[in-house]
């Protein structure tokens, strides 16, 4: 912006007080710029030079002598916008209240209109957090469970990682809630330990914050054991706020076959999203510890990953619900049939979701199950068939055999029979 010439009305004010007076105002401008910090242009420094050989000389004349200021040399004043004055002025308040203010020397230069100043050290401290830059937290390292585990469950979850880890790890009554919902009887949880535990689930040590026992009662229908299986789980945790969660669980049966063989051990880890504070990924993975090899290893390992994924997929469900009994305000958030979690916009998309789940395009775990129990006792039967078969074809055969014997001991008699009356013959000739 151009600068305005303030010349005129200082000088009219000036003109009613003598030379001594101008000095003392003169003065008194130049010790209040340099406390303001204003850096005096080239002009105002020959304006002061002046101003001091004038103040000499006006000493040394009488005071009472008139004298013409026209040609007393005063300091250049101009009218900048305050904006610009407001970041080296210690008074923002002040010189925001006003569109112009007046300096006592002009600055080194005028900044433009369309130039934007560059922002001080001080004042750049001085701002809002909101406006400051924010501070990026260390990326931790990829977490090994693509190396060391199968995984089971990849998706994203609708409900941030402190969610998580406060309403539906360090809360009990979520997994006692969820064990009971999925029929699991006599749920014992017992309480965080707190304190740091180190595990190997097969090779790789780790260390953990905190450790849990949670034991029950396993009700499942199998085709061989038990229907009921004591089940004791070990649960631990490491959590980084803000980053991520890990949770490791290890799972041991009782009183069932082949259960000193092995052991289970599944890797939850839920990592925060870059994009939203609102969503967590999660990975899963399972993967069985043998500790005696067996000629079922294949069979096992195999109801183990798919019993595996759907638990997890059942406490996927449930973490929602609770997601969604707690926040009842926002968007319910649901499961589609492809297993993607989506939320849904209306009543009337709530309903078709749940129509949909009701009438699965593809096999379930549940249903691959059944279907295999099922093709077992179906290939038993035919297996008990086809020995029945055999042993009616052995039977059979071992009669003809011994039918053929007896027929050649009858044709051996006769023989014998036919030789003797042979021999007779040729006697009496």
């Amino acid at each position: 912006m151009m600068a305005t010439s303030m010349v005129s009305p200082t000088l009219a004010a000036l003109s009613k007080v003598d030379g001594k007076d101008v000095a003392a105002v003169k003065d008194e401008i130049r010790q209040s710029t340099l406390a303001n910090g204003n850096p005096a242009s080239p002009t105002s420094q020959t304006t002061t030079a002046a101003d001091t050989a004038s103040d000499s000389d006006s000493n040394q004349e009488d005071v009472n002598s008139p004298r013409d200021t026209s040609a007393t040399a005063l300091a250049r004043t101009f009218s900048v916008p305050a904006p610009y004055l407001a970041l080296q002025s210690q008074d923002a308040g002040a010189a925001t209240s006003a569109p112009f203010a007046r300096t006592a020397s002009a600055p080194v230069c005028v900044p433009r209109e369309d130039h934007h100043p560059q922002m001080p050290l001080n004042h750049a401290l001085s701002l809002p957090p909101q406006n400051a830059t924010p501070s990026k937290l260390p990326s931790l390292p990829k977490d090994a469970i693509e190396d060391e585990f199968d995984i089971v469950v990849n998706e994203t979850l609708p409900m941030s990682l402190e969610f998580v880890m406060d309403a539906l790890w360090r809360d009990d009554q979520f997994t006692i809630d969820g064990l009971k919902k999925v029929g699991e009887t006599n749920v014992v949880v017992s309480p965080w330990s707190d304190c740091p535990v180190s595990y190997s689930a097969f090779s790789r040590s780790e260390t953990f914050q905190s450790e849990r026992k949670v034991t029950f009662i396993h009700n499942k229908k199998n085709f061989i054991g038990p229907s009921a299986i004591p089940t004791t789980q070990i649960h631990r945790y490491t959590f980084t706020p803000g980053q991520r969660l890990v949770v490791s669980v290890t799972s041991s049966v009782h009183d069932a076959p082949f259960c000193d063989y092995f052991r289970a051990e599944s890797r939850w880890v839920f990592n925060a999203s870059p994009s939203s504070p609102n969503e967590c990924s999660l990975v899963t993975g399972m993967r069985l510890h043998w500790s005696k090899s067996t000629f079922l290893k294949g069979q096992i390992e195999g109801f183990a990953k798919s019993e595996s994924k759907t638990v997890m997929l059942k406490w996927v469900k449930q973490a929602i619900e609770a997601y969604n009994a707690a926040h009842p305000s926002e968007k319910q958030v649901h499961r589609t049939v492809d297993g993607r979690v989506a939320a849904a916009a209306s009543e009337c998309d709530r309903n078709n979701l749940n129509a949909e789940a009701v009438t699965p395009s593809k096999l379930n775990p549940d249903i691959s199950l059944s279907l295999l129990r099922r093709m077992n006792v179906i290939g038993l039967v035919v297996l008990v068939v086809l020995l029945l078969q055999v042993m009616a074809t052995l039977y059979n055969l071992k009669m003809a055999t011994n039918e053929s014997v007896r027929l050649q001991k009858q044709h051996q008699e006769l023989l014998s029979q036919l030789m003797d009356k042979m021999k007779c013959v040729k006697r009496t000739g």
